[in-house]
């Protein structure tokens, strides 16, 4: 993950033109990824009868960690702004 965010910021720091802040996003997309791959624990989220997401699938991963470790109205704030975050990425991040 740290190789992901260093990217991030490095290319955010150089963006100039509409290509350059659409690669900022895919970067965004592969620091969800890389969360999505650090806290989904497949003994802790996966059902019965379910398989393990892919790393592509951050919004799912997310999601269930949010679900299983974030409940309680202290942690609202952190459930809105995971929400969020998926919502608003392309498909890839779905």
């Amino acid at each position: 993950m740290d190789l992901e965010l260093a990217a991030l910021r490095e290319r955010f720091g150089t963006a100039r033109t509409s290509p350059d802040y659409r690669d900022v996003g895919n970067r965004c997309v592969a620091v969800l990824e890389a969360v999505g791959e650090v806290v989904y624990d497949k003994e802790k989220h996966l059902r019965a009868g379910e398989e393990v997401p892919s790393r592509e699938k951050s919004k799912q991963r997310l999601e269930r960690y949010v679900e299983d470790s974030l409940a309680g109205k202290e942690n609202a704030k952190v459930r809105g702004l995971v929400s969020m975050s998926t919502r608003l990425g392309p498909t890839r991040a779905a």
